[in-house]
């Protein structure tokens, strides 16, 4: 493991890998632009960022966050307070609008939330997460275009985001921003690209396909409802929702 102590050691370390942290890009990526060519190349500086960082250990534990697991923790608990909603809504006497519309959707998102989560256990989840643990890999979360790029050097914009966990969450990251988006690509070959650069077996592959699949959009506008943190009105909530439901489209099946 490579230690280094002072507050900025990461940054530190970070230029001794070759890794130059930027102010700024001078160009602006836009979405409606990518193709397979540049999100491919995304991927593969995503993953060049992973191989170079691997096995640092901060000293300083609040200058470097655990989240291995987290996402996966999350999508668990949307799962169970979705179904606690819906089961609470078939209960009533009347529902509005919005809430029907939740009743008619939520028996199809709830199965297909429960069976991503099966099928992370059958990909080996539990493995990748020792993996991982092992080897010290570290995530950088912001993986955008305008964020981190590979030019005749890596270069970082933002590290603050940056934690311990297993690399097949960044690549996730990046592929679920282009699927929100209503990108049209072949996410089969990217995944296993990914994982091929990033010496990955087959269960990463899956584990990631897995994720993709789970309808967290659908979850969050659900408990954001229950939550009523958002001042919205029920033709509003609809509108969130049917956009929600667009976005979890589903990718492999």
């Amino acid at each position: 493991m490579i230690t280094l102590e002072t507050p900025d050691s990461f940054i530190g370390f970070l230029n001794s890998k070759g890794i130059i942290i930027s102010k700024g890009f001078e160009e602006t990526v836009l979405y409606y632009n990518i193709d397979e060519a540049k999100a491919l190349e995304q991927l593969y500086a995503i993953g060049e960022f992973h191989k170079k960082t691997i096995g640092y250990k901060s000293i300083i534990e609040r200058n470097f966050e655990n989240r291995t697991g987290k996402l996966i923790e999350q999508y668990k608990f949307y799962l169970k307070k979705s179904k606690r909603l819906l089961k609470a809504l078939s209960e009533k006497d009347e529902v509005n609008a919005f809430e029907k519309l939740m009743m008619d959707c939520g028996d199809n998102f709830i199965k297909r939330a429960e069976n991503s989560l099966k099928d992370l256990n059958r990909c080996g989840y539990i493995d990748i997460i020792k993996r991982s643990m092992r080897r010290g890999e570290i995530c950088l979360e912001n993986t955008d275009f305008n964020n981190i790029r590979k030019r005749d050097y890596l270069e970082v914009i933002d590290i603050s985001n940056c934690s311990y966990n297993i690399v097949e969450i960044d690549a996730f990251n990046f592929l679920s921003k282009l699927k929100k988006k209503s990108i049209k690509l072949d996410y089969s070959y990217l995944i296993k690209e990914f994982c091929k650069c990033e010496d990955l077996d087959d269960n990463s592959v899956e584990f990631i396909m897995t994720l993709l699949n789970y309808p967290y959009n659908f979850m969050r506008c659900c408990n954001r409802y229950k939550e009523s943190k958002k001042n919205w009105t029920i033709e509003e909530y609809i509108e969130k929702m049917n956009k929600a439901m667009i976005k979890d489209e589903e990718i492999f099946r």
